[in-house]
C-alpha cells in the first residue's frame, strides 16, 4: 500500500479563554498554550503510517487539539482504491455512533429553548412508542430505557439494504417490549437514539440534519458534515471492509434511512476538531447542558455507567475523558477529547476496523497529554518521598489535612504496603496534569515500576497540607 499523505496546520483562531463553571471541568494551570513539541508532524506521520500498515487499513484522517486550538490536520494513505488517491484532509468521512453526541446536543438545546426537558417521559413528545413511551428522553441519551436493538448484526442484511424511514423504525421498534425496567441496566442501543432524533424532529419542526446543521454545525463553522443518506460523494473516502484476512474490498453500504440519529452523519476531521473546540471552550450549549452532557449516569440502584449523553465518559491519566468511536459498514472513528487539558484528537479511518484507529488515537493522546504538564521539581520531590514512604507503610501525619488523615488509616497504609512493595524501585514519576480542581490544587503523575505503571493523584491545600494522595493502576 502507497502510504503518502496530504495535510495542513490550522492554526484557526487564537487561543480562547476556557470558561470556567463546574468544579470538574476547569482549565487546568499547566496547559500550554503553543503547539505541543511532541506532536509534530513528522512524529504523527509515523505513528499513523506504521498503523496503517500494521492493521492494513487504506486511510486515516487526523486531527489534534492542543493548547486550544487545531494544530493539526492530515490525511495518510488512500481514500479509495479503485482507481487509487491520496487520501486528503477534505474527504469525509463516516464517523457513525460519534453521531449521538450530536443528537444529545440538539435535546439540551431544546431543553434550553424551554420545548423540553429531559427527564419527560418520550411519549409526551411522540406518540406510537408502545412501552418505550415511559422511557425518559434522559433514558434514551444515556442507553438506559432498555429500548432493544434495532440493528444486532455487524454487518448489512439483506432487509438492511432495502430503503427505510425512522417513522418505519419506530413503528417497529414500538411492537417490541422494553428489554428491562427503564433505569435499571444499561445496555447499549442504537433504537433509544432512532426515537430520540424523532423526538427533535417532531418538537423542532425541522428534519434532523436541517435542525443540527442550523443550531450546531453552521455556527461553530463545521461546514462539510452530511448526512450519510443518499451516501458520500466522489470526493469522500470509499469505506472498505475485509472478511478474515481477505482481500480488502469495498464495504456494503446501508439502505437510505436505516442509520438516521443513531450514526447517519458523515464530515472531515477537521469538522469534529471544531466540535471538540466547542466542548473544550463550552461554547454553543450553556455550561449546564455541557455539564449534563459530559455527566456520567448512574442507575436507579446508583451504579455508575461510565456513560454521559451520547459520550463515554471516564479518566486518561488522572484527567477527564469524553469520547466516543464509531462504526459502520466501511468506516471506523475515534474522538476523545480532554477539556481540562484543552485537547482532543479526532481519527477517522475507511475501512470497518478499530485496530488501526485505536492505535492512532492511543499514541496520539498520550503524545498530548505527556506534553501539556511542566514539572515543579520541588513538588515532585515532596510527592516522591509519600509514595516512597508509602511503599514502606508509613506516612508523615503532621502533613496531612483531617480529611486525609481520616484516609490514611493503618489499615489503608498496610493495604498500600502490600500492593507497592513487590514492585520494586520506583523507576520514573513524571507529572502528567495539573492545576486547579474544586479550589485544591493537584498533580497527577505517571509512576514506573519494572513490572508496572501506576497513577498518582496528589492533591494539596492552600498551606501546604496533603488533602489527597491516592495511588491507583493505569488504564
Amino acid at each position: 500500500m502507497d502510504l503518502k499523505f496530504t495535510s495542513h496546520v490550522d492554526v484557526w483562531r487564537a487561543v480562547r479563554p476556557l470558561i470556567i463553571g463546574m468544579a470538574a471541568w476547569v482549565p487546568a494551570a499547566w496547559v500550554s498554550a503553543a503547539p505541543t513539541e511532541r506532536a509534530t508532524p513528522e512524529a504523527v506521520q509515523a505513528i499513523v503510517i506504521d498503523a496503517l500498515r500494521r492493521y492494513e487499513v487504506p486511510a486515516a484522517s487526523v486531527a489534534i487539539v492542543a493548547g486550544g486550538r487545531i494544530i493539526h490536520v492530515a490525511a495518510y494513505g488512500q481514500d479509495r482504491l479503485d482507481p487509487p488517491r491520496s487520501a486528503q484532509p477534505s474527504a469525509r468521512y463516516a464517523i457513525g455512533s460519534i453521531t449521538k453526541q450530536f443528537v444529545a446536543a440538539a435535546l439540551l438545546l431544546l431543553q434550553e429553548d424551554g420545548k423540553l426537558s429531559l427527564d419527560d417521559e418520550a411519549g409526551r413528545h411522540l406518540s406510537g412508542l408502545g412501552s418505550a413511551s415511559k422511557v425518559t428522553l434522559r433514558q434514551l441519551l444515556s442507553h438506559t430505557g432498555g429500548v432493544t436493538e434495532y440493528m444486532p448484526q455487524d454487518y448489512v442484511t439483506p432487509k438492511e439494504r432495502q430503503p427505510t424511514t425512522a417513522t418505519d423504525l419506530v413503528a417497529e421498534l414500538a411492537t417490541h417490549p422494553l428489554d428491562f425496567e427503564p433505569g435499571t441496566h444499561w445496555q447499549y442501543s442504537n433504537g433509544g437514539y432512532v426515537i430520540a432524533g424523532r423526538v427533535v424532529e417532531r418538537v423542532s419542526g425541522q428534519p434532523l440534519i436541517d435542525f443540527l446543521r442550523s443550531r450546531i454545525f453552521a455556527p461553530l463553522g463545521m461546514s462539510t458534515v452530511i448526512d450519510t443518506d443518499p451516501g458520500l460523494g466522489a470526493a469522500d473516502a470509499v469505506g472498505t471492509t475485509r472478511r478474515g484476512l481477505g482481500p480488502i474490498r469495498t464495504a456494503s453500504r446501508f439502505g437510505r434511512g436505516w442509520m438516521q440519529a443513531a450514526g447517519g452523519l458523515a464530515m472531515t476531521a477537521e469538522d469534529l476538531a471544531r466540535w471538540a473546540l466547542a466542548m473544550i471552550e463550552r461554547r454553543l450549549l450553556s455550561a449546564r447542558s455541557w455539564q449534563q452532557l459530559a455527566t456520567e449516569s448512574l442507575l436507579v440502584d446508583g451504579t455508575p455507567t461510565r456513560y454521559g449523553l451520547g459520550v463515554t465518559v471516564g479518566r486518561r491519566h488522572g484527567r477527564l475523558e469524553v469520547a466516543h468511536d464509531g462504526s459502520i459498514p466501511g468506516y471506523f472513528a475515534l474522538l476523545s477529547v480532554h477539556p481540562t487539558q484543552a485537547s482532543a484528537v479526532v481519527v477517522l479511518t475507511n475501512r470497518d476496523h478499530g485496530g488501526a484507529a485505536s492505535a492512532i488515537q492511543g499514541q496520539l493522546r498520550d503524545l498530548l497529554l505527556e506534553s501539556t504538564a511542566t514539572e515543579d521539581p520541588s513538588r515532585t520531590a515532596l510527592d516522591l518521598q509519600v509514595l516512597e514512604g508509602l511503599i514502606k507503610g508509613t506516612i508523615d501525619r503532621k502533613r496531612l489535612s483531617a480529611n486525609a488523615a481520616d484516609y490514611f488509616s493503618q489499615e489503608a497504609l498496610a493495604d498500600l504496603a502490600a500492593g507497592l512493595a513487590p514492585l520494586g524501585p520506583i523507576r520514573s514519576m513524571r507529572p502528567t496534569n495539573g492545576g486547579i480542581l474544586g479550589g485544591i490544587d493537584f498533580v497527577a503523575y505517571q509512576i514506573r515500576f519494572d513490572s508496572r505503571t501506576l497513577v498518582v493523584t496528589s492533591r494539596r491545600l492552600s498551606d501546604g497540607r496533603i488533602e489527597q494522595f491516592t495511588v491507583d493502576a493505569a488504564d
